[in-house]
C-alpha cells in the first residue's frame, strides 16, 4: 500500500492550524457582539456625560482593559493613544485637576472659581480673547480695569460703571448695542437723554420732561406704557 505522505502532512498541518486559530475566531466573534449589557460602574469608573457614548476601544486601546486611567489628565494629555482632546496651549495656567472646572458632559462652560485669584492678577491677563473670553468689539471704550465695572460671578449686568463727570452724550453708549438704549415704548423724541433723565444710576423717573406748549393729548403718552397713566381708582370719566 502506497501512502502519499505529502498529502498526509498537508492534511495534518491544516488540522493543527484550524485548532490553533479556533480560539482567535471565538474571541473575534465575542468582540463584535453588540448590545451586551455591562455595568461599567462596577469597575470603579462610572460612565458619565460624553463618556457614555464613547466607544470602548476609544479608551481601551489594543483591547487592554486593565490599567486604563481614571483621572482626566491620564487620557487628556498631548500624545495620548486614545485621541482624547488635550489641554490646549492657550489654556489658563493651572495645576488643578480638570474636574475642578470641567464636567464630563462638555469642556465648556468651565465652572472656574475666581476665589483663589491672587491680588495683582488682573482679569485681562486671562480674559484677553485667547485664553478666556475677552472684551467684545462693541464694548464701551475704556482703559479701566474689568473689575471696575464687572463682578467675578458674571459679566452682566455691569452695575458698577461710574458715570462721574458724564453730563452729556448718553446715546453714544446707550444705543442699544454698546449699552441699553431707548426702549420701543419710549416717547417719540429727538432730544438728548440728559434733557429728561438726570440720574446716572437709573433711567426711571424722568422728572425733567418739559411740558411747555402741551395743552392737550396727555393720554397719547400717559397711557400706562409710554408714561404713567390713569390710576385704577381714578374717577370714571
Amino acid at each position: 500500500m502506497n501512502i502519499n505522505w505529502k498529502k498526509v502532512v498537508a492534511s495534518l498541518s491544516l488540522l493543527i492550524l484550524s485548532v490553533m486559530l479556533s480560539p482567535l475566531a471565538d474571541a473575534a466573534t465575542k468582540t463584535i457582539k453588540s448590545g451586551l449589557k455591562f455595568n461599567h460602574a462596577k469597575t470603579g469608573f462610572e460612565l458619565k456625560g460624553a463618556h457614555v457614548k464613547a466607544k470602548c476601544e476609544s479608551c481601551h486601546v489594543n483591547g487592554i482593559l486593565k490599567g486604563t486611567p481614571k483621572k482626566c489628565e491620564g487620557c487628556h494629555v498631548n500624545g495620548n493613544q486614545m485621541n482624547a482632546i488635550a489641554k490646549p496651549a492657550n489654556h489658563v495656567s493651572s495645576q488643578d485637576n480638570c474636574d475642578a472646572c470641567h464636567v464630563p458632559a462638555s469642556w465648556t462652560p468651565a465652572l472656574f472659581s475666581h476665589s483663589a485669584i491672587m491680588k495683582g492678577v488682573t482679569c485681562a491677563s486671562c480674559h484677553n480673547g485667547a485664553v478666556a473670553k475677552g472684551k467684545p468689539a462693541v464694548h464701551i471704550q475704556t482703559s479701566a480695569d474689568c473689575e471696575s465695572c464687572h463682578k467675578s460671578s458674571a459679566w452682566s449686568p455691569a452695575l458698577r460703571f461710574s458715570h462721574a463727570g458724564i453730563t452729556s452724550g448718553c446715546a453714544s453708549c446707550h444705543n442699544g448695542t454698546t449699552a441699553k438704549g431707548k426702549s420701543s415704548s419710549h416717547i417719540g423724541t429727538n432730544s438728548p437723554c440728559e434733557t429728561c433723565h438726570s440720574s446716572t444710576t437709573s433711567f426711571a423717573g424722568a422728572v425733567k420732561f418739559d411740558h411747555t406748549g402741551i395743552t392737550s393729548g396727555c393720554a397719547s403718552c400717559h397711557n400706562g406704557t409710554t408714561a404713567k397713566g390713569k390710576t385704577s381708582n381714578h374717577i370714571n370719566t
